[in-house]
This record gives structure tokens, sequence and C-alpha cells, in this order.
């Protein structure tokens, strides 16, 4: 019952932030920070701040740069609620790994975890005995919302080409993205990998549940998973790479402007954004028009170090497709209100 008082205040405060959201003055700062949508790992969860049991401080891959010493004895870190909503409502269907890091020699450690209801969701596991980087992940056939149903012997295992990149023991920066039907791997400054998903078995299932689990450097209640090694850069990306984000003086692909860290911010004073449901299943729908807030805990720039004179014609929508917009957040918090209304009735 006290879900049921609670269920008008939700409808009022989401109402009210979709009006909010949809201002042409919120839309303009939005758009001048939010060119990508990043996670900072390290930072999300209290590493960069010296508040992990067995991580010290070591020196990165170059002068004057800092990265973090993980070891056997260095606990679970699972991504906090407040980052796992933001990735839920912010996320189009694909994800984003990026990292710099040093893995030890002769050993096996799971770099990222997602897990539902304690069930594999995706897991991207790194073996320098073996010299295999390998991405596993349930066949697209079964639904999240049966993953209690099943255990982790029904996965789908994808030997990504090139093997493990951290088997030589030496910095190495990679990063990975993944959409439903392709996976491509960058790595330093070598060719990209691309594998292409054909068969129905091999699609990665990327309509996150809402109780999704995020675990860095290892997996959840798997001792034998965690990282040893350092990291310098760990982040998760709402939307897939689909070109490396560094320069390389080698390769000629075109690279977008580089995003400055403090681009994707969360505003201080706001509020997070309004998550968008699928009645059947409890999942984040694709929302490709959706605007999103930062990744929370960012602190936004002052705009005029970031935005050009001329750049207030450029980022303004139309009156009409702010409208548009707005229709579809408070589509998104009716479907939401309904939900827990049916939560309700059954609990």
């Amino acid at each position: 019952m006290e879900l049921a008082a609670f269920l008008p205040l939700l409808f009022v405060r989401m109402s009210l932030f979709a009006l909010w959201n949809a201002s042409p003055s919120r839309q303009t700062q939005r758009e001048e920070y939010n060119s990508e949508n990043v996670i900072d790992l390290l930072e999300a969860l209290n590493v960069t701040r010296g508040g992990v049991r067995g991580v010290t401080k070591v020196k990165g891959q170059e002068a004057g740069l800092v990265a973090w010493r993980f070891r056997s004895r260095t606990p679970h870190l699972m991504l906090p609620r407040e980052h796992t909503l933001y990735l839920l409502t912010s996320a189009h269907g694909s994800l984003g790994l990026h990292l710099i890091g040093q893995q030890a020699r002769q050993s096996t450690a799971t770099l990222l975890s997602l897990m539902s209801r304690g069930q594999m969701l995706l897991r991207l596991v790194s073996c320098t005995r073996s010299n295999t980087l390998r991405l596993e992940y349930p066949p697209h056939t079964r639904s999240h919302s049966d993953s209690h149903t099943h255990s982790d012997t029904n996965t789908h295992s994808l030997l990504l080409p090139g093997g493990s990149p951290f088997t030589g023991g030496g910095w190495v920066q990679l990063a990975l993205g993944l959409e439903a039907q392709r996976v491509a791997l960058f790595t330093d400054c070598r060719e990209e990998v691309v594998v292409e998903l054909l068969q129905p078995d091999e699609v990665i299932n990327l309509r996150l549940p809402l109780d999704l689990q995020v675990t860095f450097a290892s997996e959840a209640k798997e001792p034998n998973s965690k990282f040893s090694g350092s990291w310098q850069t760990a982040e998760i990306s709402t939307r897939a790479y689909r070109r490396r984000p560094w320069s390389c003086p080698n390769l000629t692909e075109p690279l977008p402007p580089p995003t400055p860290r403090s681009e994707t911010v969360l505003m201080e004073g706001s509020t997070p954004p309004i998550m968008l449901l699928d009645e059947s299943v409890g999942v984040a729908n694709d929302q490709p028009q959706r605007v999103v807030l930062g990744a929370p805990g960012r602190k936004a720039p002052q705009s005029s170090a970031l935005t050009p004179a001329n750049s207030e014609t450029d980022t303004h929508t139309s009156h009409g497709e702010r409208i548009n917009r707005l229709e579809e957040r408070l589509d998104g918090v009716n479907t939401m209100l309904q939900m827990l209304k049916n939560q309700v009735i059954w609990s």
C-alpha cells in the first residue's frame, strides 16, 4: 500500500521533469555537453578516490599519468544504482567499452559482467594464459525475463579474432562496440576488427532489464573471475564505438572531435532522466529521438568555454520537435505508472 500511495507523487514529479526537460534552454545545454554518453567506471566505483580495499595507485602508461592496481583481494565492484539507471535510460540498443590497462601474465579475468537475477547477460573474459578474448552471452532466443529459469551453460561464446591484446603483459588500449548483430574491436592503433553476427542464435540481446547489475573487473560471486593488473581508464558508453576513441597517426580513418571527460555531465541540482519501459518484460526500450542527461556525478563546465559563438542556431531544435519529444516523455511516464500499478495489484 505504501507504493500505491507513492504513485500519484511519482507521476507528478516525472511529469514536471518531462516539462522541464523539454525546455529550449535545457535542450541546448545538454546537446552542448553530451556528444558522447560515457560513464567513468573508476570514478563511479570510488576507485579514483582511494576508497576501495585492495586497490593502490601506481604509475600509468605514460609519465605523469596515474593508474590503479587491482589484486585478488579487491572486492567485486558493482556499479551503483544511479549509474545503472542512467545506463538503462540512455542505451539505444548498443554499448561501448573503452579500457586502458595491463593484465597480469598467465591469468584469466572477467573484464565486465552484466547480470540479472543472478544470471549472466553479457561478460567479456580475457585469458592471457590461452591468449583469448571471449564475449559470452545467452542466445537471443532466450528472453532476459526468462533468465532465472536457465543456467550459464546455455550461453553463446564468441572468440574475438586476434586473441587477448593483454597477453604480452604491456599496456593496452582497447575499445569495444557492441550492437545486436555487430561487434567492433579496436586495439591500440591496429586495424579495426569487425565480427558480423548473422545467425539468429548469435544476435546479442541488448534490451537491458530493470534489475540490471553491472560488475567491473570481475563477475559477482565468482572469486576466480577477478582481474589482476592495472587500470588507467575504464569507461562504458551508452553507444557502440564505431570509431576508436583515440587518435592514431598511422591511420587515416575519420575521427569525431575528441570529447573532454567533463562533457558527459549531470547538471547540478537536476533530477535523473525518465525511464521508458517495456510493459511486457520490464526492460528499457530504445528511444533514438531521446536526448539524455550525462552520467551521474559529473559537474558541468561553463557553457561559454564549450560553445562556439555561432552554435545557437545549430543546437536549438524546432518548436514542433520539442513538442514531439515532450509527448514521447509523457507517454513514457504513463507506461511506467501503469507498470507500477500492475506491480501493486500482483503484490
